[in-house]
């Protein structure tokens, strides 16, 4: 099954057009709680984003796009609610 990223073999390390960016993403314990629901409800049916690769870059506090981290956080908010993403 095809992976949409990371987008190429040897993975990608820069991304000029997110240079620019002003990016705010929420705190990072909101972040995981979204990554966590993201891969319960959306990953199953629609399992565009390498789970391990990603769950590993992350762990590692790897910089990943924003922009991935803004779609996913996109897709799961209609599958979450504030006091799910509010539990530590």
């Amino acid at each position: 099954m095809a992976r949409v990223w990371p987008g190429y073999k040897d993975g990608i390390q820069h991304f000029p057009q997110e240079e620019y960016a002003d990016v705010q993403l929420p705190p990072t314990h909101v972040q995981d709680r979204l990554i966590e629901l993201y891969f319960t409800y959306i990953h199953p049916l629609f399992p565009v984003i390498h789970k391990a690769r990603f769950m590993k870059e992350y762990a590692r506090c790897v910089c990943l796009p924003p922009f991935v981290k803004c779609g996913m956080f996109i897709v799961v908010s209609t599958h979450s609610h504030q006091s799910q993403v509010s539990r530590s």
